[in-house]
């Protein structure tokens, strides 16, 4: 998923307190990130995974890649590659309300 596409995403279900949007950055520097993000005139936040810890720990192989945690924070799904459809994202949303 782009993060123009999640960052429209995010302002669709600001209101949502369900529903918390927090991008990774693997590899790139602070600056370059920070420039990035400001020069797209994205609010969205970003954990820097500098060292590849946290893509790692999620098994995160491909980028891009999402991954939908459910409320009690397990993995409930993980698409690898670019995600063109919002809706796909939206599905596995309502499906985790269904099951809560």
């Amino acid at each position: 998923m782009t993060l123009g596409s999640l960052f429209c995403y995010k302002k669709h279900y600001k209101k949502d307190k369900d529903v918390t949007i927090v991008t990774v950055n693997v590899g790139e520097s602070k600056d370059t990130v920070n420039s990035f993000i400001k020069g797209n005139d994205y609010s969205i936040p970003v954990v820097l995974d500098t060292s590849e810890e946290i893509s790692g720990g999620y098994g995160v192989e491909s980028f891009p890649s999402t991954v939908i945690f459910a409320p009690d924070g397990s993995v409930y799904e993980a698409l690898e590659g670019l995600v063109a459809n919002i809706g796909d994202i939206k599905d596995s949303y309502i499906e985790i309300l269904k099951i809560n």
